[in-house]
């Protein structure tokens, strides 16, 4: 081979190795959405939102650790601080019953606080139980929802493969975020599908004894990074301990049975769940 052919061949190299680097350079530049392909949007947007941060490991924490100062809420109550409200907002064509409360002052704390519940009950039992004053104390915005088939709400009930979306509208309509999850018994079926998916969306979740567990595998409740308050009665045997078995697999989760409490078991220990509303919501609120 002459030494012009030899001299042509080793340019030819010397270019193709220049443009490769050039090229494996200029990738490593540009936006990636994680491993694989830089360019690759087809796993869609990755969700690293993350509402609380995760410097709270919830094992850890004592929810017991303090006491709401009664005192304050008579205050509150007394002197008028409490701003309540009713309405109505169409989601997915359902005419939903919502009530509201907040301080008058407007609340100091960033977080709102939503209340679903089970299917004996609606809206206004967390009026009778004292939730409502008890939140608003705190200083939290709390909204109560009558869900489709239930008090004020009425008609139908919705589809449960619509009820993951049916509360994130909800959510989006009255303007929780960052929202505070409180779900008994059959509010399961639309909290449990709006908490695994919509990621990032619940700053925390408090579940007492829900329903529909069963519809998601150890690998989903893994995933989860919201903070749980897993909440049950020691009478509640069946759904109770059930549910539970299967929510302690969150990796951020704190377990608290309420002794001598039934299925609905804020309803026996009230003064003990609001107690521990009221440390979950601290250290949230803290982190």
């Amino acid at each position: 081979m002459s030494s012009v052919s030899l001299k042509s061949v080793a340019y030819f190299v010397v270019v193709v190795v220049f443009v490769g680097c050039t090229i494996f350079l200029l990738q490593g530049m540009l936006p990636s959405d994680g491993a694989g392909d830089p360019l690759d949007r087809s796993r869609g947007p990755v969700d690293d939102r993350s509402p609380v941060k995760m410097d709270l490991d919830l094992k850890k924490t004592d929810l017991l650790a303090k006491d709401f100062d009664p005192k304050v809420l008579e205050e509150v109550v007394k002197s008028g601080g409490i701003v309540m409200s009713s309405g109505r907002i169409d989601v997915l064509g359902r005419g939903l019953f919502y009530r509201e409360s907040q301080p008058r002052d407007n609340p100091s704390t960033n977080l709102s606080v939503l209340l679903l519940h089970g299917m004996n009950f609606k809206s206004s039992t967390w009026h009778s139980l004292g939730t409502f004053d008890h939140l608003v104390a705190m200083g939290h915005r709390v909204v109560a929802v009558d869900l489709p088939g239930y008090g004020e709400t009425g008609g139908d009930q919705l589809d449960e493969n619509l009820r993951g979306d049916f509360l994130d509208r909800i959510v989006s309509a009255l303007k929780l975020d960052p929202v505070v999850v409180v779900s008994p018994s059959m509010s399961g079926t639309y909290s449990l599908p709006f908490l695994v998916n919509f990621p990032g969306k619940m700053t925390g979740y408090v579940p007492v004894a829900p329903i529909f567990t069963e519809k998601f595998t150890r690998e989903q409740y893994e995933k989860i990074r919201t903070p749980t308050l897993i909440i049950y009665g020691e009478l509640d045997k069946d759904l109770g301990r059930e549910s539970t078995k299967r929510l302690r697999n969150i990796p951020n989760s704190q377990v608290q049975e309420l002794p001598k409490a039934k299925h609905p078991a804020y309803l026996d220990q009230p003064q003990l769940f609001h107690k521990l509303l009221y440390n979950f919501l601290l250290v949230l609120g803290k982190h």
